[in-house]
């Protein structure tokens, strides 16, 4: 499945983190009862806010709050992985799905920071054409 919006399809990190998000809601259907809305909230919510930041950053214009935008998602990462372990170890996960999980974490992750090394070489490009004062006279 693929977004319908014209802007987010040329997008592979809004397709990617889309993807995970819907896949975290459809998990968790063996778990045991009492640990079910437990993880899967955790996991929906987790993804739901990693996509959200994705988009956030994506039509953010300030380079620096973009810059939050994707430090805050590259932190949010290792928690989903943590989360998605210890489902799996718990049998609320099964071993294929926790494979599925992880590779779209995989994809997230090097497409983030990919995204982060041309994100940080905009902004050293932009304070490269900032004019310095101490260096022109009065």
């Amino acid at each position: 499945m693929v977004l319908r919006n014209p802007e987010h399809q040329q997008i592979p990190i809004v397709q990617t983190a889309y993807q995970l998000t819907l896949r975290s809601y459809l998990l968790v259907g063996a778990c045991p009862k009492p640990l079910r809305l437990t993880f899967q909230e955790r996991l929906s919510w987790t993804c739901h806010d990693i996509l959200e930041d994705i988009l956030s950053a994506n039509h953010c214009k300030d380079l620096q709050r973009r810059q939050e935008y994707i430090k805050k998602i590259a932190m949010q990462i290792p928690a989903l992985r943590l989360t998605m372990r210890l489902a799996f170890d718990l049998k609320c996960l099964a071993k294929g799905q926790l494979s599925e999980i992880s590779q779209m974490l995989e994809d997230v992750q090097h497409q983030l920071a990919a995204w982060d090394r041309w994100h940080e070489d905009k902004i050293k490009a932009a304070a490269r054409q900032k004019p310095s004062y101490s260096q022109h006279p009065m």
